[in-house]
């Protein structure tokens, strides 16, 4: 929940600061990696679902419109943990598509630290074992 309430905010705050629209073709999925906003890592984690094959060119594409914003390292790398909590928990999602998404944002993350549990819970997310984000800010469940 605490995912979902803060990317909602950074969402909010993108928007007041941008006045850029985003238009999505309904059908597909290319136009999602042109957008200049971030999706939701929950939108994220359901476009992976849905497209399995696409999923690391949209986490890289999610990757590129987050730094485009200016985060700051400790923002972006908030903004990057909670995309690895949504692919993750996302069961949906083939273990091996989750973990090498995962691991697309592994040398995103500025912190070593979470870097590492971010690796951590890529080789978890691979091996079917106990996810455990906790650390990240969400407790998830196995893949």
């Amino acid at each position: 929940m605490e995912c979902i309430l803060l990317t909602e905010h950074l969402m909010r705050k993108f928007l007041k600061l941008s006045a850029t629209l985003v238009v999505f073709a309904p059908l597909s999925v290319l136009p999602v990696f042109a957008q200049t906003a971030p999706l939701s890592p929950v939108a994220i984690a359901a476009q992976c679902s849905a497209v399995p094959i696409e999923c690391g060119a949209l986490v890289r594409a999610q990757i590129a419109a987050l730094r485009a914003q200016g985060l700051a390292p400790a923002d972006l790398n908030v903004a990057l943990t909670n995309i690895v909590n949504a692919l993750a928990v996302d069961t949906t999602i083939p273990a091996a598509v989750s973990s090498a998404a995962i691991r697309e944002i592994v040398p995103e993350i500025s912190d070593p630290e979470v870097a590492q549990q971010v690796a951590a819970i890529a080789d978890a997310v691979e091996t079917g074992d106990t996810v455990e984000t906790a650390a990240l800010g969400n407790p998830a469940s196995p893949n």
